[in-house]
């Protein structure tokens, strides 16, 4: 029976992070196949952001409006798209584009024309016949070299090949639900990761203690494990990429990042 007691707690916290472990591993294949979809959607859309976060609330549909065959496919994705305004406003959700840059415009954009060709003050990079128009196309800002018999732009250490693709990064907040398990996974990462939970620093009547901060902190993982304070559950940061290549012209906007330079 004394064996019994001292096993069988520790069995039970074993049983439940390996379920809360398999919750998130479920939830990242889930996110890879969202922010394939937000790609593909901003491939077709000029790489907008509206056209990317409504290829992005479709994807997360299973993660943020899970359902039934009997429900209205209209409906789970209106849901699916109010809970990601939430998430983008609480932060425990966000998405950033990560190419093509401005530098990237700077090499091979050029003016936006109408159908009647009459251009706008607005940077388009022109994906038709890119085939051949990466080889002999000269960038704006001078030539760093080549790249698979292509020339690479200065300014954005790309080839239009490469200024064509557009990749995109998500991280989302998967909640921790399992009893127990969750909070001390959340809590051991959030350690790990430098980040201070100061609300989460109880286990039951266990206290963990304040983690404190850590030589290396994830700043873009930090602001997640908090997110879902209001909700009475921590999150858990998973990141997930995408690369597409472009179908429609990628248009210069608001959310169009600087290049990192490494």
């Amino acid at each position: 029976m004394v064996e019994s007691l001292i096993a069988l707690p520790l069995l039970l916290m074993i049983g439940l992070s390996m379920l809360q472990i398999a919750l998130l591993l479920h939830a990242r294949d889930a996110l890879h196949l969202a922010v394939l979809e937000a790609a593909r959607a901003g491939s077709v859309g000029h790489a907008e952001p509206r056209a990317i976060e409504a290829g992005l609330a479709r994807g997360l549909v299973p993660l943020l409006a899970p359902g039934s065959g009997s429900d209205v496919p209209a409906r789970q994705l209106a849901h699916a798209g109010a809970r990601l305004d939430e998430g983008l406003r609480a932060g425990w959700t966000r998405w950033s584009q990560l190419s093509p840059t401005r530098e990237s415009f700077l090499d091979w954009g050029g003016l936006v024309r109408d159908a009647n060709g009459i251009p706008s003050p607005a940077l388009e990079i022109a994906v038709d016949h890119i085939g051949t128009e990466a080889a002999v196309r000269t960038p704006a800002s001078g030539s760093a070299g080549s790249r698979g018999g292509a020339p690479v732009g200065a300014a954005s250490g790309q080839t239009l090949t490469d200024a064509a693709l557009l990749r995109i990064e998500l991280v989302h907040g998967v909640p921790a639900v399992v009893p127990l398990a969750g909070r001390l996974i959340a809590f051991t990462l959030a350690a790990v990761d430098g980040c201070a939970l100061p609300r989460m620093r109880w286990l039951g009547p266990l206290d963990l203690g304040d983690p404190g901060p850590a030589a290396t902190r994830r700043a873009w993982a930090c602001a997640v494990y908090s997110g879902g304070a209001d909700e009475g559950r921590p999150r858990i940061p998973i990141r997930a990429t995408a690369v597409v290549r472009m179908h429609s012209n990628p248009r210069l906007g608001s959310r169009t990042p600087a290049r990192r330079l490494m």
